[in-house]
Parts: structure tokens; C-alpha cells; sequence
């Protein structure tokens, strides 16, 4: 049943939770009217947040994916260490983005924490290069929600991930 659905969807695992992991990262980008965006997990060793999925754009998958963000750093480590949602100008020199768009950085960012009950998982993000663009409050709150969601669903992917049961 999960091969029917990934097909029906057109999405690209076996793994139905990836997929609906893949699906709300997409929905928090269409939500805001963002260009890409990315989901990023909570390393609790290092206490890094490692780029595990970007949506919008293939290019800034293969470039962001693994990196680390450490927490307090930009906007995206603000927002795990503050646990509140994070607007603005992206402000971490460590992430390397992709070469493309104009070769620009985002010019808007939305940093959303996720969590599963009081935990901490990951941050969703959603970014924008259209100059002078600002998320709307009502967008804002849209991505804080999906944000939400996804993070019920991480705690079951990465258990079936690492094979526990």
C-alpha cells in the first residue's frame, strides 16, 4: 500500500513518513509563497541542526544537505534555541548555498521551530530571494503550524530509521 501511495503522489521513497515529512516541507513553502525551503534535524550530541531535506529547488538540496547549523547561530539556530518562530534576513555565514539564484542568499527567511510534545527536534525553514519580499503575519503563523505537524513526525521516523522498534 505505502509503493501505491508514494506512486499516486508521485513522491520518491518507500518511506511513507520521509514522504510525509517531504509533503509538509513543500506545503509550508507554497503556504508563505517562498522559493525553497528546508527541514533540519536536531544532532542532540553535537547540538547542531544538520540539513536532512530542502524543497524548491534540486540544486540547493545536494548543497545544503549535511550541513550544520550550530544552535543560536542565524536565525535558524535562534529559533531552536529560543524555541520561537525566527523572521528575517538569513545571518549564518556558515551555511553554503547553492550557486544560483543570481548567486544570491536568501534575502527573507522563516525559521520555525519543531518539536515533538516539549522536545526539540529540528527547525523547518522557508526562504524567499525576491528582493524586498516580507512574510506576511497570517504566513507566518500558516509555516508555524505545518512546522508543528511535522515535528509529531520525526521522533517515529528517526526510531524506524535507526531500526529500533
Amino acid at each position: 500500500m505505502d509503493k501505491i501511495f508514494a506512486r499516486l503522489l508521485h513522491l520518491r521513497t518507500d518511506d511513507a513518513h520521509e514522504d510525509a515529512l517531504r509533503i509538509m516541507l513543500e506545503l509550508g513553502i507554497q503556504a508563505v509563497d517562498a522559493e525553497e525551503g528546508s527541514l533540519l534535524i536536531l544532532d542532540r550530541p553535537t547540538q547542531c541542526l544538520v540539513f536532512v531535506m530542502t524543497a524548491g529547488d534540486m540544486l540547493s538540496e545536494s548543497a545544503l544537505k549535511g550541513q550544520q547549523v550550530a544552535m543560536g547561530e542565524g536565525l535558524t539556530g535562534m529559533a531552536a534555541r529560543t524555541g520561537d518562530v525566527q523572521v528575517g534576513a538569513p545571518a549564518s555565514a556558515s551555511v553554503q548555498h547553492a550557486m544560483h539564484h543570481g548567486q544570491k542568499p536568501p534575502t527573507q527567511l522563516i525559521a520555525a521551530p519543531m518539536r515533538a510534545g516539549k522536545d526539540l527536534v529540528g527547525v523547518l525553514t522557508a526562504a524567499t530571494y525576491a528582493p524586498g519580499r516580507q512574510f506576511s503575519t497570517d504566513q507566518v503563523r500558516m509555516f508555524e503550524r505545518v512546522a508543528t505537524l511535522a515535528g509529531l513526525v520525526i521522533p517515529e521516523w528517526q526510531r524506524l530509521r535507526s531500526g529500533s522498534k
